[in-house]
């Protein structure tokens, strides 16, 4: 046979990994055989090449380093990303500060949020908890309290108050008082007597006292008292009748007398005034007449509430 070269070999454009064949010298053998490509990498199929575009099936990367990856389709199992990875804008990250736009949260847990111009609406709003203080409109409230600063003077008006929303049979007053003299009384005769009106039609805080004749002031402010005596028909003459006020304040102590005219023997006598008074001052009633019988009912009664707290 003629000596043969390699570059006088034709070039093969195809190889079959399994049928055809090398020449290899074994040395264990002292011979020359011949061995297929795949038997002489230990390989079943096509080698992996550093540069070549190629599709690996069933292989497992260990440690790989993977420079500007496109992942297409499902990735299953579980992944650990390390490093800093980079997500498009669409996708939600936990740190990143970003503007999430009709997204519907369930069961979330929100820490310390800033939430502007919020329109929050639902059914029913359970289990949730809000601190005793905030600002409301750059309104402060502390425990359901506004603070008093903050309400300033006409800052609530009559058209803001809705219609009927407010009774004046739903203010709150503690203190009203209504008493009349139900067993038979006479005046003083030429000296004023007091007259202990003996029965309630009602006292809302227990201030005034049946024994005494005496209503005392719960709390300081100003109260409105109201006052009528009559005598009977043909008892002689009622001269005057006196509203006595224990007060310290200025021109509110003492006596306030109310003089009677005497027309044919039916003498009455009623008065009204507002007076200001501090906490266990007493106002009591007195007649002063010729000792005569009066009346007894609505005709010799007492009454008062307080206007305002001072």
């Amino acid at each position: 046979m003629a000596n043969v070269t390699i570059n006088s070999l034709p070039t093969a454009s195809t190889i079959d990994a399994t049928n055809d064949l090398l020449p290899i010298y074994t040395n264990s053998l002292v011979a020359t055989q011949s061995i297929s490509r795949n038997t002489y990498l230990n390989l079943s199929s096509q080698p992996v090449g550093l540069t070549d575009s190629q599709t690996l099936t069933n292989k497992t990367l260990t440690s790989p380093t993977i420079n500007g990856a496109t992942l297409s389709g499902t990735l299953a199992g579980t992944y650990t990303i390390g490093g800093t990875p980079t997500f498009p804008s669409s996708v939600t990250q936990n740190t990143v500060v970003q503007t999430l736009t009709n997204k519907t949260l369930t069961s979330p847990t929100i820490n310390s949020p800033t939430i502007t111009n919020a329109t929050i609406s639902a059914d029913t709003l359970t289990g949730y908890t809000t601190s005793n203080s905030g600002t409301i409109y750059g309104v402060p409230v502390t425990t359901g309290a506004i603070n008093a600063s903050y309400l300033t003077a006409s800052s609530i008006t009559n058209t803001q108050i809705a219609s009927a929303g407010l009774y004046t049979t739903k203010v709150y007053n503690p203190y009203k008082f209504s008493v009349y003299r139900n067993a038979a009384w006479t005046s003083g005769n030429g000296t004023f007597a007091n007259v202990i009106f003996d029965t309630k039609v009602f006292d809302t805080g227990n201030n005034y006292s049946t024994s005494t004749g005496n209503f005392t002031a719960p709390v300081n402010g100003f109260y409105q008292i109201n006052v009528s005596l009559r005598y009977l028909v043909g008892n002689g003459a009622l001269y005057s009748m006196a509203i006595n006020v224990t007060s310290s304040i200025a021109n509110q102590g003492g006596q306030f007398y109310v003089a009677v005219s005497n027309t044919a023997n039916q003498n009455a006598a009623s008065a009204s005034k507002i007076v200001q008074l501090n906490a266990g001052n007493t106002i009591s009633i007195g007649a002063y007449g010729n000792g005569g019988a009066g009346n007894t009912g609505v005709d010799t009664s007492f009454s008062g509430f307080l206007v305002s707290a001072t």
